[in-house]
Parts: C-alpha cells; structure tokens; sequence
C-alpha cells in the first residue's frame, strides 16, 4: 500500500511536466554513448601517440570502437529503464524527459574521472550534475528533434564502428602479407628460430634445476636433446628490461628505458636484423602491459600480437563507467586477476596460425608465456597438482607477511609453472608435427624469477631486489644440427647473450655487431677463459611503485648485483654490500662482505661497478 501511495504520488508530480517518446530517449542515450566512448578512447590515443604514455593492455586501434560500444550498450540499458519505469509509472513520457539529464552526468563523469584532473571523485559528480542541470534548461521540444536529426546518421555510425572492428584484423592481416612479400630472397631450408619466454619462472621452482616438485617433466625431457645452462642470470628483475637485453643484447644499465619510457632505438633489434636477412618475423606475448608495442617491445617484428581476445570484461574495462562498476564488483566477489589476460594457449594457437601463413619462408619468432606472473592462478586441472584445494592467489598491492601465507602463494606459483610446462609440451608436439622442430633453434629461458619471502616479506614479488632468486632463470638450448644434446654447463651466461648467439648459429655476417658470448660456444665447450670470467650485471633502477613504501624501497631497493664464477655481489640504494656464493648457498643466507677471504673478491666487485656506473642510461625515479 505504501509503495502504490508512492508511486501515486510520483505520477501526480510528473503529470506538469512536457511529454517525451521513448525512441527519443534511446536515440539519445546511443549519440551520447558515441560522443563521450570515443571521447575516452581518442585522449586515451593521445595520451599513448602523442605525449609517449604507454598505457598497455589494448591496442590504439580498439581504444576507437571499444570505448563506444561500452557506453553506448551501457547508456542504452539506462534509457530503456528509465522508459520502463516511465510506463510502470504511466508518467506518459514525463519521466522520459529526464533521461538526457541522466545520460549526460553519466557521460560527463566518465569523462573527468579518465582525463585524471586530479580533482576529488565528488568534485567530479558536482560538475556532471552541474552539466546535466544545464541541459535540462533547453527546449522541450529538442529531444524530438535529436530522433530526427539522428535517424540516418546512427546507423551509418554504428556500421562505421562495427567496420572498424572487424577491419583491424582484415587489415593487420594485409600488412604482414605485404610485408612478407617485400622481404629479401633466403634459402628456404635456413634454420627458424624460436625463443620462448616464461614470464616470471625462477631456476629455483624448476625441477629441472632441482625443485621438490615435479614441476616441469615435459623441460626435463626436452633437455635429453639440448643444453642446459645451470647459471643464467637475467638482467634485470622486471620484465621491460630484461626482453630489451634479449632483443638488443644490451645489459639493462645501457637502455634508456623505464615504467613509462618505450625502449628507444638506439641500438638494432634482432628481429630488425633477420627482418633484413629474410626472416618472417612474429611476437607474441602474454604480458599484456610491459609486453606491448606500446613500450617499444614489438620493433622490427612484422608481425607483433599483444592482444587479448575480445571479450565482454575487456570491452566493459575500456569505458571509465562500466570499468568503475566492474572493478567494484570483482572486489566484492574477490576476484584479483586482471581483467584483460592472455592465457599459454591463446598464445601458442596465435603463434601456431602465424607459423601456417610463413609460405616457405624461415621464422624467427619470440613467445612470451605469462601465466607464472601473478596472481598465480592456475587454471583447472593444475591449480590442484600441488595442493587438496585451490591456494591462495596473490597481487602486488598486497604484503602478506605470515609464513604458512608465503608458503601457500609459492605453491600456487609452481602450479602455474606446471601449466607453462604443459603448453611448451603441447608447442613443441605442434613443431614436431608440422615437420619443424628439428630445422628449429629452440631456447627456453625467462626474464626473471619471484621470491617467496626469502629475504623478508617486503622483497615478495621480483621489483624490488636482484637476489639469484629473481636473477636465475631457466635456459635451455636445443638444436640438433649443432648444440650438443644432454649436455650441462656450469659458467655464469647472460639472457643478453641471445642475439648473439641466434646470429652465431645461422652464421649470418652482418653490420650489427650484437655484444655478449654465444652461447653455442659455452654448449660447445670453446670459450675463452677471459669470456668464462666475464661479469654478468643486472640493475635495477629506482622505481615510485611501492607508494607509501617509496622510502624504504629506495633506502633498500637494490641497485646493482654482478655474478661471476660462485659469487653474486649486491649493492642496494644505500651503498649497503651483500656477497654470495650462490652455488654453495643457493638462497643466498650467508652474507660474505665481513669474511676476510672475500677481500680480494669485493675489490674486484666494486672497480667492476665504478666502471659501470657511469654509463647508466636510465636512473631517476619515474
């Protein structure tokens, strides 16, 4: 009875107001969900193309269609309750009339809340009122006419977005082949090339390199058939560097390079190199932010897939409305994952089809497997390989500090490396098939490793320290026609030490001289005592990402770290010292800096990073 008194007296109050038909409602809410969508994604366009903000996770071309269909579906499902409820009502379109008011505020909200003002959330809402107010002001008679002003023009707008869609892959397509067909004459015998890169996967949590559990049987088994190198050192702890050093052999101290500054040509890339030689060459990456064309990762591969598949999450995250509403809603069902991902066997199905389409032409392609990253969440059936229900998940905002916690996310985290070993399985079953994997250069490897709580909850992750648990990644090479197979090599070898080992094995000649030692010389036992003893350096620049931590990650984050031999000597941000022998004490517990017979050792160290020092690249906070 209350709620019939109510709506009574609702219609009474309605009954003075002008009328409005509801398909002028939905003309609207569409035209205003084109107008603020594609408003989003064009600043969003700027803010990538032409002020050198990398904002990862979609591609420029989807920023454009998106967006649109985002606020246009959500903006639609606003007008069409809002003429529910003018006919449960039976307001006569009264109610209707209020609708452009709403779907403005809505609109104009949105729009303040992704330009980042900087101004407080309520601010916002008092401006998007303010505006909607303002519009309410105009004529009564104008909401008929947007219906018929908008009778031709939506349709063709809307076919314009839809073609728009389906054109960028059409047209992405028609650019690889063209390129294909413009590349330099090779012997079509010449030797593929692939690297494959698990994101995030450290030595320690691989069976392989001795972990506990059965983590990776299917590497195990390929390394019957290949080299195994039991010291690789990444060059960084984070991911944008360390894929820098791979493509351009460059330790990470020399790339100016950073969280929101591309990778800079100023040194070649080998995909730009065997591009030149013939090559078709393709990347795939399941990293889909530090991963993307958007940080200068992609250059010199014809063809670069950074692109999650289309769904209805990643469309509803590109608007800032529904992407408001769909973050609150995975944090009240405590959904951690981000939105848009790629999974192992999207990628492997992307490079398999690309693989299909190289006409008799060698590749080189680089794989980036991401699923080891957190949050680790492994799918169905993996999840359960190591734990009776499904463990803890994890995201970097997070610092749990309780042991029996850090115990539960490292089992969670090797039963993703389970899954990657399973899709490097079912890729390398794929190459056998298809005839190539024996006339292929396969190398396993990562960018780097994750702690556990090993040196202290607040190192958990990989951004902040360069402990071998984060620096000692997996590397595996199998080439049958020249890599000797079931051999182990125990000298420290670099991840930038791939370029020139790709160019040493296709014994290609070329005016890009890549630094570093092939690796075919270690797997073949030729190298030089002077290039045993080289120093392998990873750095790790200062970095803003800790928030209220900044303090005590820039007193503590760690700077430099050099392996050679046994020894892995660190210095952090304060000058502070640590000094392993890492093949003795693989997590690294006892610290040597006070042991007397280390001197000599520390010496050494230090004249290395006096020298290293000054050609640091990239260094200041951003």
């Amino acid at each position: 009875m209350a709620l019939s008194r109510i709506g009574g007296r609702l219609r009474e109050s309605l009954h003075g107001l002008p009328q409005a038909e509801s398909p002028d409602a939905l003309a609207f809410a569409a035209w205003t969900g084109i107008a603020f969508g594609l408003a989003e994604g064009i600043n969003a366009v700027i803010r990538r193309r032409v002020h050198r903000l990398p904002t990862g996770e979609y591609s420029w071309p989807e920023l454009l269609w998106m967006p649109p269909l985002a606020a246009v579906i959500t903006l639609t499902i606003v007008a069409v309750l809002v003429v529910l409820g003018d006919r449960a009502l039976r307001a006569r379109g009264r109610l209707v009339r209020f609708a452009p008011m709403l779907l403005v505020g809505l609109g104009v909200y949105g729009a303040v809340r992704s330009i980042r003002p900087g101004i407080h959330t309520w601010s916002s809402l008092v401006l998007a009122a303010g505006c909607a107010v303002a519009l309410a002001q105009l004529p009564s008679t104008w909401l008929r006419g947007v219906r018929r002003t908008a009778r031709w023009p939506l349709p063709l707008a809307v076919g314009a977005f839809i073609a728009w869609a389906f054109g960028i892959p059409w047209y992405r397509r028609h650019v690889d082949n063209e390129a294909r067909k413009a590349l330099p004459p090779v012997a079509a015998d010449a030797p593929n090339v692939l690297v494959v890169i698990w994101d995030a996967a450290r030595a320690q949590s691989l069976s392989l390199y001795g972990a506990e559990r059965a983590t990776t049987p299917e590497l195990t088994r390929l390394a019957q058939s290949a080299t195994v190198f039991d010291r690789a050192f990444a060059t960084s702890s984070w991911s944008l560097p360390s894929h820098a050093s791979m493509y351009t052999g460059r330790d990470a101290h020399e790339i100016e390079i950073g969280r929101t500054v591309p990778l800079d040509d100023t040194y070649p890339t080998l995909a730009e190199v065997l591009t030149r030689r013939g090559y078709v060459t393709g990347g795939f990456t399941g990293n889909l932010f530090y991963g993307s064309r958007d940080f200068g990762i992609g250059r010199g591969f014809s063809w670069y897939d950074d692109e999650a598949p289309v769904s209805v999450k990643k469309i509803a995250s590109t608007w800032s409305i529904t992407r408001g509403a769909l973050g609150r809603w995975r944090a009240r069902v405590g959904d951690r994952q981000s939105v848009v991902r790629r999974h192992g066997d999207d990628v492997r199905d992307d490079f398999l089809r690309w693989v299909g389409r190289r006409r008799g032409r060698p590749f080189y392609a680089s794989i980036n497997f991401f699923d080891a990253h957190e949050p680790y969440l492994a799918p169905r059936p993996f999840n359960l390989a190591f734990a009776k229900e499904q463990p803890r998940y994890w995201t970097a905002w997070e610092r749990p500090t309780d042991p029996k916690v850090l115990r539960e996310l490292e089992t969670a985290y090797e039963s993703c490396v389970l899954y990657l070993d399973f899709e490097l399985g079912r890729l390398i079953e794929a190459l056998r098939t298809r005839g190539l994997l024996d006339n292929t250069l396969l190398i396993i490897t990562a960018d780097h490793g994750e702690q556990f709580g090993d040196h202290g909850a607040h190192f958990l992750g990989h951004e902040r320290s360069l402990y071998a648990s984060v620096l000692r990644v997996p590397l595996v090479m199998r080439f049958p026609r020249l890599v000797p197979a079931g051999v182990r090599r125990s000298e420290v070898v670099s991840i930038r030490d791939i370029p020139k080992t790709v160019l040493d094995v296709l014994d290609l000649e070329t005016k890009e001289d890549f630094p570093g030692v092939s690796l075919l010389r270690y797997a073949t036992g030729t190298m030089t005592e002077a290039e045993i003893a080289q120093p392998r350096i990873a750095y790790l620049e200062p970095s803003n990402l800790f928030g209220a931590e900044l303090k005590r990650a820039t007193r503590e984050q760690h700077r430099f770290s050099v392996a050679t031999g046994s020894l892995h000597y660190i210095v952090n941000r304060s000058g502070v010292e640590e000094l392993y022998d890492f093949v003795r004490d693989p997590w690294e517990t006892r610290n040597l800096v006070r042991d007397s017979s280390m001197t000599s050792a520390l010496v050494r160290f230090r004249a290395i990073l006096d020298s290293v020092d000054q050609k640091v690249k990239y260094g200041r906070i951003r």
